[in-house]
């Protein structure tokens, strides 16, 4: 099986959320490092630990899911003039 691999750039200041489906996220940090973006999804009541890897720096990530797993997307209405997009490799 082989995961879903996704882009995501952030730019920018402020919060953004992540979904995976219909489940948003927490407020992420445009800053945050992988391992927080990672924790946020794994906290969504669809994703188990294990679920999803996420690598890179902060603002520009790359992330892993699980095939299983719905479609990530990004909702940047908390970032003050910028963008967190999602884009699949």
């Amino acid at each position: 099986c082989h995961a879903k691999v996704y882009t995501l750039a952030v730019t920018f200041t402020g919060n953004y959320k992540l979904k995976v489906g219909t489940d948003p996220t927490a407020n992420i940090a445009a800053t945050a490092l992988p391992a927080a973006v990672q924790s946020a999804i794994e906290a969504l009541p669809s994703v188990e630990v294990g679920q999803v890897q996420v690598t890179g720096t902060a603002g520009n990530y790359t992330v892993k899911l699980d095939p299983a797993l719905a479609a990530l997307t990004a909702d940047s209405t908390g970032l003050t003039g910028g963008t967190a997009n999602v884009t699949p490799v």
